[in-house]
């Protein structure tokens, strides 16, 4: 709201009229300012870091990337906090980088910081992710001693993943062999199946064509 005096609606004892007033202006608010977070990046993800997106129903000051609550069993650092526009102060990005393969949830809690009238802001929705950004290792071993001799076939060979993979996108031509003399051949294990066994291993068998 605005208090005027206009000019000349009053005089002194010698009849000058008065002057106007300079206006006063008041903004009355008691409405706490709420906040959503975003991403463009789905809550399972392979990217590291995630971005969010802090978004305020009306301009705030005072809010900072400390204010930004992260939880996780893994360690993680909060990055490139950004005010998307210092003139309205409503839009606001950061990123979370994972140290390592993990889950993780984000908020911003309640009284965090202020609208200019100092109507302390309302706690945000939690936000969970699961992030896997460290490919699988293979290790692959035998019941055979590496670099011996062997006259039995087939060579049993089992490769151990250091994580659960989809079974549906390993095949037998994802392995290359080197040798020499005749042929070789690599088919699946009987009864294991290579593209539906299930777990940490898969086994193979190698045999001479």
């Amino acid at each position: 709201m605005t208090i005027d005096v206009d000019g000349a609606v009053a005089n002194d004892e010698a009849l000058n009229d008065n002057a106007a007033a300079t206006q006063l202006l008041f903004r009355y608010d008691t409405e706490s300012p709420t906040v959503t977070l975003t991403s463009t990046q789905a809550s399972e993800t392979n990217e590291n870091p995630v971005e969010f997106t802090a978004t305020f129903s009306e301009g705030v000051i005072n809010f900072v990337l400390n204010d930004v609550t992260v939880t996780s069993a893994v360690a993680f650092t909060k990055t490139d906090f950004v005010n998307v526009d210092d003139t309205v102060n409503e839009v606001f990005t950061f990123k979370v980088n994972m140290d390592a393969d993990g889950d993780f949830s984000i908020s911003i809690d309640a009284n965090a910081c202020t609208d200019p009238a100092t109507n302390p802001n309302v706690a945000s929705s939690t936000l969970t992710y699961t992030v896997d950004f460290f490919p699988p290792t293979p290790t692959l071993s035998s019941d055979h001693t590496d670099n011996t001799y062997t006259n039995t076939l087939p060579i049993p060979i089992t490769m151990t993943l250091s994580e659960a993979p989809d079974t549906s996108t390993i095949a037998s031509d994802d392995f290359t062999l080197t040798h020499t003399g005749g042929s070789v051949t690599v088919s699946d294990s009987p009864g294991l199946g290579l593209r539906s066994r299930l777990g940490l291993g898969l086994e193979l068998g190698l045999g001479l064509g």
